[in-house]
């Protein structure tokens, strides 16, 4: 989803390009016709544009501010791709198919240092205790690297049953 959106941006940005060269802004105006009105349309606006100049002005101005509402369109996308993760959890990873996975839990540890201590006594508790979480799982869940347990496992350094630095 995020990389299609950075592309709509890309191609926004090409278009925002154009120059204030009237064919091809109305080269641009006709694009969203069918094949057999462009010819009339193109010819029409240009005539229009060529003695208006106030025509061709509004109808630039127009232009830009389409794009410029598409912009907007995309960055608001891109951000909500970029939101912080669900409430009381540590961490959020985007998929390639822009699901959001939220997972582990937020904030410090009773003693104030890290939450998340690979190699300790334990981590090798949560590494038992999140196995039998994963065997409880279907098998295509089990090797699904996106699931939360899986994800958490992977945080704590997870291998089997204990965990490692």
């Amino acid at each position: 989803m995020k990389q299609i959106l950075n592309e709509w941006r890309k191609f926004i940005n090409e278009a925002a390009e154009v120059p204030k060269d009237m064919e091809r802004l109305v080269q641009h105006l006709a694009s969203g016709l069918p094949e057999d009105q462009r010819p009339g349309f193109i010819k029409s606006e240009t005539r229009k544009m060529m003695f208006d100049k106030e025509y061709f002005q509004r109808q630039y101005e127009a232009y830009e501010e389409e794009l410029e509402e598409s912009m907007e369109m995309v960055e608001e996308e891109i951000e909500k791709l970029n939101e912080k993760p669900a409430k009381g959890k540590a961490k959020q990873k985007v998929t390639k198919s822009g699901k959001k996975v939220s997972y582990g839990q937020a904030g410090k540890a009773k003693d104030g240092g890290p939450r998340v201590r690979k190699g300790t006594s334990k981590g090798d508790a949560y590494c038992k205790r999140s196995l039998g979480i994963k065997k409880g799982l279907s098998k295509k869940k089990q090797n699904d690297p996106n699931t939360p347990n899986n994800l958490s496992r992977k945080r704590w350094g997870c291998s089997g049953g204990k965990s490692s630095k």
